[in-house]
């Protein structure tokens, strides 16, 4: 497009000054980028900004933190639970090792024990009573073993309730009892065994009367082999 020379030199003037002003804005604009990138983002910014995620990885740790308590006390009471049921095996193991099942009386292996505990010199006078039920085989064979089996239970109730807390009472055979009795005298056995024969005469099973009969002995010195004593 044609013009004289004045307009082409007022053209170039224009068009440095736009080149120029163009220079300008954009070097202001690029300082004010810079301007936001150096700026410090604060606590608030960063709230603002993010403050969803925040919430929600919160609630995440929360819930995360609950899940796994409620795991540790479930593992506890299972774990409580199960030393619960061994000790009470372990118990039932201890009870029935040293114990007569049907009588709840001791049985032969403790009283072998307690009688090798027991023989020394500081327990003497120790007594020994054997006891024997009558008629058990007679009474199996009449009312059967379930009636057999309340007379030695009740022959045991008897028995025991006539002894004392420190004297060792033992079923060591089908209708055999035993007496250990440390610290007593022949006469003071004897006395026991007047008490149990008293009671069992008004002791009755069913149409059975109680019957048990007894034979006692005593070591009285340091000398005496207990076992023979026992014989």
């Amino acid at each position: 497009m044609g013009g004289r020379e004045g307009d082409v030199i007022l053209l170039s003037v224009l068009n440095k000054g736009i080149e120029s002003l163009d220079a300008s804005r954009l070097q202001a604009l690029i300082l004010d980028v810079f301007a936001q990138v150096d700026r410090k983002v604060t606590r608030a910014d960063v709230l603002e900004m993010y403050w969803r995620e925040i919430f929600l990885t919160a609630m995440l740790g929360v819930f995360s933190t609950a899940v796994f308590i409620h795991l540790i006390l479930q593992a506890n009471k299972r774990l409580k639970s199960d030393i619960a049921a061994i000790e009470e095996r372990d118990d039932r193991i201890a009870y029935l090792t040293y114990h007569d099942k049907l009588t709840g009386l001791y049985n032969r292996a403790f009283y072998n024990e307690e009688l090798r505990r027991l023989d020394t010199a500081r327990n003497l006078p120790i007594a020994i009573v054997m006891a024997d039920v009558n008629g058990l085989k007679l009474t199996n064979d009449a009312f059967g073993h379930a009636m057999g089996d309340k007379l030695l239970q009740k022959s045991a109730e008897v028995i025991r309730s006539c002894c004392r807390e420190d004297d060792i009472i033992a079923r060591i055979g089908g209708d055999e009892f035993v007496l250990l009795l440390p610290r007593t005298s022949n006469e003071d056995a004897e006395k026991i065994v007047e008490r149990i024969r008293g009671l069992c005469a008004s002791t009755r099973i069913g149409s059975v009367v109680l019957s048990i009969s007894f034979g006692w002995e005593t070591k009285t010195t340091t000398q005496e082999d207990i076992r023979q004593v026992q014989k």
